[in-house]
């Protein structure tokens, strides 16, 4: 028997794409730096940490359900609302950090907008403390919009496969 290709061995042996992993990581460069460039117009800081992480699983994986323009946007968006109802009723403090995260990874299952990387959402809106809640919420939005479009963008006219895939 050949361990090299059983269960969870076999991803680790698999040959690399190269092409696809070249495309994938430029396609996170350009798809952040279209968010810097919108931060720097929009004086907002769009640059959070969630959306590298949504860069991640749509230029990587964009067949994946979490990387569905549905789950990208939603997710962001519920979570944010999350923060925002648990920062106003509970204030900030580790329990209540906790406790935004498993209200908004609840929130997204139960309207099926699940996406992984929004679950920090709520914990970055309840300590950054800076922005006004409304604008923060506006950002999630716009962020995770224009992140989608690109999605979009990108795959269907450079990697030539369709996104999102039905």
């Amino acid at each position: 028997m050949d361990v090299h290709n059983n269960g969870g061995h076999k991803a680790l042996y698999r040959k690399l794409n190269y092409q696809r992993i070249t495309g994938a990581s430029i396609g996170c460069f350009v798809g952040m730096c279209i968010i810097g460039y919108l931060s720097v117009l929009s004086g907002s800081d769009l640059i959070i940490p969630s959306f590298a992480a949504s860069c991640a699983i749509g230029m990587t994986i964009p067949e994946s359900a979490f990387a569905k323009p549905r789950n990208v946007i939603g997710g962001h968006l519920f979570s944010g609302v999350v923060g925002l109802f648990c920062s106003l009723l509970f204030g900030t403090s580790w329990w209540s950090l906790a406790l935004a995260v498993g209200l908004a990874t609840a929130m997204m299952m139960m309207t099926r907008t699940l996406h992984p990387p929004a679950a920090s959402d709520p914990i970055l809106f309840m300590t950054q403390g800076v922005m006004h809640p409304y604008i923060f919420l506006t950002v999630l939005l716009v962020g995770s919009i224009v992140l989608v479009a690109f999605f979009n963008f990108y795959h269907r006219w450079f990697a030539h496969r369709p996104y999102p895939k039905k």
